[in-house]
């Protein structure tokens, strides 16, 4: 059994929980919630590590090289790493460290995790344009969230969070073009698989990574009134704050429509397919705490405490629907795809 960039959803999803947890502390005030976040923390990397090797080891065999690159989505699920990269980075900040030197080298983090999530997205997007035997799918928006996820990472090292960097021009720009390129991508790969879905050509409606990408954006926009410090721009927090409530009425749609697919496919075979339910469902989670910090309106302390408990129930669910996968894996390894 090989390990592909499938497996990554689940070192994300693990990474999830550490973040609600962190939200939990913040919001509830719960001390327990920011030890356990941290516990899980920790297990997230270990995990990311082992992914991470057994995902690389795989490229000793050239076949197998040849085999993901032909394969569009493995392509776009390596945008994974990214992901990972900005939130293990943001996650460092509030349970490690947070000082003028750590915000230094989280800078250098962050170039990585762009660039890598910008080519990423690239050959991913070259790949549907040239036609190679491609499926519309909304799998193939990971590498779009994946760029600007760099906000998670971004925001809180650049003020008015941080002054330690000396030119914060470059990362509010690069953000902002990640977001430009993600709305767009969002709109009209969105629609292909939407259209793709109704005239039954897809094999998989995975509709909860709509979510993601809407959460994203959301996130991006109420971070706007931020950029006013570079003196170029001029975003009253109230128009952002409008927008990214508009959004979250999508992402609730969207939560909805997901959870109902969810449940009307619990008896599919197992396979890694339910992890694509629980990254997105953490950062609608995390735009939700954006808006309760923003508004103080404890209507968004209240879907927190509902998308904790949904988070809680489809990882469980991953974690079983995984065991279920690799046994099947592990007594008919020829039949991983």
């Amino acid at each position: 059994m090989r390990i592909t960039s499938e497996w990554f959803p689940i070192v994300l999803g693990t990474m999830v929980l550490s973040l609600t947890s962190w939200i939990d502390y913040t919001v509830f005030n719960i001390n327990l919630a920011l030890q356990v976040g941290k516990v899980i923390y920790f297990i997230g990397i270990a995990l990311f590590a082992l992914v991470l090797i057994g995902w690389a080891y795989g490229y000793r065999d050239i076949n197998n090289i040849k085999e993901d690159l032909s394969s569009i989505n493995r392509i776009a699920f390596s945008a994974f790493i990214a992901i990972l990269i900005f939130l293990s980075g943001f996650l460092y900040t509030v349970y490690i460290s947070y000082s003028p030197t750590t915000v230094i080298d989280l800078s250098y983090l962050y170039f990585f995790g762009y660039a890598l999530a910008f080519v990423i997205n690239v050959v991913t997007w070259a790949k549907i344009y040239l036609g190679q035997k491609v499926t519309p799918g909304y799998a193939l928006l990971v590498p779009s969230i994946a760029l600007s996820a760099d906000v998670v990472l971004g925001a809180p090292i650049l003020p008015p969070f941080s002054y330690d960097l000396k030119d914060v021009g470059t990362i509010y720009i690069l953000m902002l073009l990640a977001l430009g390129i993600t709305v767009l991508q969002f709109v009209f790969l969105g629609s292909v698989s939407l259209l793709s879905h109704l005239q039954g050509t897809r094999a998989y409606p995975t509709v909860m990574i709509p979510l993601g990408a809407a959460s994203i954006i959301g996130i991006n926009v109420l971070s706007f009134p931020a950029y006013n410090y570079l003196g170029l721009f001029d975003v009253p927090e109230k128009a952002a704050l409008a927008i990214g409530v508009s959004l979250f009425g999508f992402e609730l749609w969207n939560l909805v429509i997901g959870l109902l697919i969810a449940v009307n496919r619990i008896r599919e075979p197992p396979s890694l397919i339910s992890w694509a339910y629980v990254f997105p469902t953490g950062i609608a989670m995390f735009s939700a705490f954006m808006l309760f910090q923003m508004t103080g309106m404890y209507v968004f302390a209240d879907f927190i405490i509902a998308l904790n408990v949904v988070v809680i129930l489809l990882y469980s669910f991953s974690v079983l629907k995984t065991f279920q996968f690799m046994k099947t894996m592990m007594k008919n390894p020829t039949s991983q795809k």
